[in-house]
C-alpha cells in the first residue's frame, strides 16, 4: 500500500492534468465512479470501484497506475480497485 501511495504522489507531482485539470464525470453505477481530468489538451481517466465486489467500468486503455499493479485496464475491476488510465482510453459500447 505504501508503494502505491508513493507512486501515486509521484504521478501527481509530475502531472499538470492531475494537479490543475478540470473534472468531468463519465460514469457512475453500482459503486463504480469514472471521471476525466483534462488540462492543456491532455486528459486522464480515473476509475474507482468502492464496492466490495467485482464490477465493470466501460473503459479501457493503458494503465498508468493501479491498486492491482496492472499495465492495461480492460474494464473489469476488483473490489476497492482504483486505476488511472492514459489519455488514449476508450469507452466500451
Amino acid at each position: 500500500v505504501l508503494n502505491y501511495y508513493r507512486r501515486m504522489l509521484a504521478l501527481r507531482s509530475g502531472s499538470d492534468v492531475l494537479k490543475f485539470g478540470g473534472f468531468r464525470e463519465l460514469y457512475r453505477r453500482d459503486g463504480v465512479f469514472v471521471f476525466e481530468r483534462e488540462h492543456g489538451g491532455e486528459s486522464l481517466v480515473i476509475a474507482v470501484n468502492i464496492s466490495g465486489g467485482p464490477r465493470c467500468a466501460p473503459f479501457y486503455g493503458e494503465c498508468l497506475i493501479s491498486t492491482e499493479g496492472r499495465d492495461y485496464f480492460d474494464g473489469d475491476m476488483k473490489p476497492y480497485e482504483a486505476a488511472v488510465i492514459g489519455r488514449r482510453s476508450h469507452e466500451l459500447h
